[in-house]
């Protein structure tokens, strides 16, 4: 149903917002049952019945729905995938309450009796507010809900033919013309107020001279595998700062300083893809941490380009400069070892690679590797 042009982090985002509705929905079933079975039990038309029994147990139903995917999200982070198919649950059972009331509304409408059509009318009116302002954040679902919901209603007092009835026909034609107007309003707000929180979540994990996370998020990804560690995968972390620097920030100023830590930044992340993190976590001082390693050949491939990519001459105002690298790497069982002890080893290691003047230099004898 992901019909729309969103980012995956803003789609699952609104889609989790769904599970956010449990008062209005038990609302509106609490309101479909006492409507519905008031009718039938004063016109004994069983289609009365049929429509609250199908919109109480689908609101029923989509309670319990949102209630497992707050339990959901409490302990995952929420995938494409499985937004969709959450999204695909919220839709069926809005679409079943939204015909129920539809039902409901249309027969209530050709009953002529006031009290039935103003029970009618306050169902859909009801309804229709409660969607717009709560499922709005999927707006195929709302508009779907409210079509379904307004136009059998809408035609039911249309065929009535009189005078109360074609104006009631009108209200409700402007009224989900209007409701839709709504929808999109109340999705574009949402959308990007969830933008901006993401964005400003970004930022904080961000380095903003590079543009690589910072160390509160490299140690947020250490929590999580700490969390998570299982199995007989390895991890490999990279700790490296750059020699030479200090003499270009004498020598050009902090500009140029500031221009190659840039430009380490943009190179890190053109060989450093997902699951991978490049981080830098103090002025010329880096970490790239490299989970699930099946080949430990990997680790060691990764220390050299990393070595080779960042030590290629810079062009830093029309003059070429060069920065040595100093780098350690660590590698560990993913289940036996802190990935904190991990990165102390890897930086020992590149501080005995600073002493012998630059270069690579593997911790040896942690966890086995």
């Amino acid at each position: 149903m992901r019909h729309l042009e969103e980012p995956e982090d803003v789609y699952t985002a609104l889609v989790s917002e769904l599970a956010y509705t449990v008062l209005p929905t038990s609302v509106m079933g609490l309101s479909i049952f006492v409507v519905g079975i008031f009718a039938f039990t004063s016109s004994g038309n069983p289609l009365f019945l049929y429509a609250t029994i199908a919109g109480s147990l689908a609101s029923t139903i989509k309670v319990v729905v949102m209630l497992r995917q707050r339990r959901r999200l409490w302990s995952h982070i929420l995938t494409v995938d499985s937004a969709k198919r959450w999204e695909r649950l919220h839709a069926v059972v809005t679409f079943i309450v939204a015909g129920s009331v539809a039902t409901l509304g249309a027969l209530m409408i050709q009953v002529a009796h006031n009290a039935f059509n103003l029970l009618g009318t306050a169902l859909l009116f009801g309804y229709a507010a409660g969607v717009a302002t709560r499922v709005s954040v999927r707006p195929y679902i709302a508009i779907g809900a409210i079509t379904i919901a307004a136009v059998p209603i809408t035609v039911s007092a249309a065929v009535m033919f009189d005078a109360a009835h074609l104006i009631l026909t009108a209200m409700f034609s402007v009224f989900l013309a209007a409701g839709i107007q709504s929808v999109w309003h109340v999705y574009r707000t949402t959308s990007r107020q969830i933008i901006l929180r993401l964005e400003m979540t970004k930022f904080a994990r961000r380095d903003t001279l590079t543009g690589l996370h910072n160390r509160r998020a490299l140690h947020e990804a250490f929590s999580v595998l700490e969390s998570m560690a299982a199995g007989d995968g390895w991890l490999c972390i990279h700790c490296f700062d750059l020699d030479g620097f200090k003499s270009v920030n004498d020598q050009l100023g902090h500009a140029a300083g500031d221009e190659i830590l840039s430009s380490i930044g943009e190179r890190l992340t053109c060989i450093v893809d997902h699951p991978l993190i490049a981080a830098r976590i103090g002025g010329d001082e880096f970490v790239v941490y490299q989970p699930d390693i099946l080949d430990l050949r990997d680790a060691t491939a990764l220390a050299e380009t990393i070595f080779q990519v960042c030590t290629a001459p810079y062009v830093i105002a029309d003059r070429e400069v060069s920065i040595g690298l100093s780098l350690g790497y660590a590698i560990g069982k993913t289940s036996a070892c802190a990935p904190a002890e991990l990165m102390k080893a890897a930086d020992a290691a590149a501080y005995r690679a600073k002493h012998k003047g630059g270069g690579v230099e593997r911790s040896f004898g942690f966890g086995h590797a």
